[in-house]
């Protein structure tokens, strides 16, 4: 009989974005490790970055609107259908 034993951490980009910055350094830390590398992240690195840009959700009509408002209208066709 076999066994099979998987160290699944929870995702540091969950923990992040629960506030959960601590474990996600642990996690960071402990993945490192198993890779035979280690990290100088530390708590003060996150809280250097967390005022810079604040995240604003915006509606799939915004970010729609916002990508046909920026396609040039003279552009080469992709694909002609008629022979050179």
């Amino acid at each position: 009989m076999r066994f099979v034993v998987f160290d699944l951490q929870e995702s540091p980009k969950y923990l992040v974005a629960k506030g959960r910055d601590r474990e996600a350094i642990a996690v960071l830390q402990h993945i490192a490790k198993r890779n035979g590398k280690t990290i100088s992240l530390t708590l003060e690195h996150f809280s250097a970055v967390e005022g810079v840009a604040e995240y604003v959700p915006r509606s799939q009509f915004e970010v729609v609107k916002d990508a046909f408002s920026t396609i040039s209208l003279y552009a080469f066709p992709v694909f002609n259908s008629m022979p050179p």
